[in-house]
């Protein structure tokens, strides 16, 4: 089999529960290994569970998303208690940043009439901050949208990938469906969404093509 192309430092997320990791908690890789000619990749979780996994538990459990932290790019695992000291002093916390929340709202109209519509980023130990539409990338449309199908909620889509992602090419490859499958379901007057439900929203995607079901 192809086997997953990790390295120390690389960050991945759980697709799915396991004993030692939540869905769409995150994690990276702390050790590369061989076990019986195979090989083995440590992770440690946000939370500061860890576990071995083989490239067929990496594909089943995990999603690698391509990104490494520099941070922990020159990790060198001696033991799991200075591994459990070094969690418990800092030592991952770049890899696990304060988690982001998205939230959109509209402005009132005039003759009861829903004004522009807002979203705005918020992370712990930062202020809050407008989500920048990226019309660098793609102008869909002049203003930002949710709650249909059309071209506000495709730049919509497009800012959010592009935030949670900070990869451009990725986020432009899915935006499209993540308009239908996300964008274009939210309440009209006003909605919430942790970087966890949209990453998992964007890692469905990315596996849905990677398994030739896009269109």
């Amino acid at each position: 089999m192809t086997h997953p192309s990790l390295q120390v430092g690389s960050l991945v997320i759980a697709k799915r529960a396991s004993a030692v990791c939540a869905v769409g908690e995150r994690g990276v890789c702390y050790e590369l290994y061989e076990l019986g000619g195979r090989p083995g990749y440590s992770i440690i979780f946000e939370r500061g569970r860890y576990d071995g996994f083989s490239p067929e538990e990496i594909t089943t459990f995990l999603h690698a998303t391509d990104q490494v932290c520099p941070a922990i790019a020159d990790y060198q695992f001696a033991n799991v208690t200075k591994l459990s000291r070094d969690f418990e002093q800092g030592r991952f916390a770049e890899a696990f940043p304060p988690l982001k929340t998205y939230t959109g709202y509209r402005l009132p109209g005039t003759g009861g009439t829903a004004g522009p519509a807002l979203v705005t980023v918020h992370q712990q130990g930062l202020p809050s901050r407008p989500l920048d539409p990226r019309f660098d990338l793609r102008r869909h449309s002049d203003a930002l949208n949710w709650g249909y199908g059309g071209s506000g909620p495709a730049q919509l889509a497009l800012a959010l990938a592009a935030d949670v992602l900070g990869d451009d090419d990725a986020a432009q490859d899915v935006h499209q469906r993540l308009k239908r499958q996300l964008i274009a379901s939210l309440p009209k007057d006003g909605w919430s969404i942790s970087e966890t439900q949209l990453r998992l929203a964007i890692t469905d995607i990315q596996q849905q093509r990677g398994q030739g079901h896009a269109h």
